[in-house]
């Protein structure tokens, strides 16, 4: 899968979930370099943030959503 594709799957998946993990991204779109493709996107103008979280076995990672703006 390409860049491209994989960059419109992210899109998708966040607009259908809310959010994104890099475990999520590796499960569910097959996407091992989730923050590369996030860092694509942001650089086409896509508003993404993202929020560090902990898991319960004290592991911590990125939630990657897409800002709400205001209109």
């Amino acid at each position: 899968m390409d860049k491209l594709s994989q960059n419109t799957k992210i899109l998708d998946y966040m607009a259908k979930h809310g959010s994104i993990t890099s475990r999520e991204a590796m499960l569910n779109l097959n996407c091992m370099r989730l923050a590369s493709r996030i860092n694509e996107l942001r650089k086409s103008g896509y508003p993404i943030s993202a929020t560090m979280e902990t898991s319960t076995s004290g592991a911590r990672y990125a939630r990657y959503y897409m800002e709400v703006t205001g209109g």
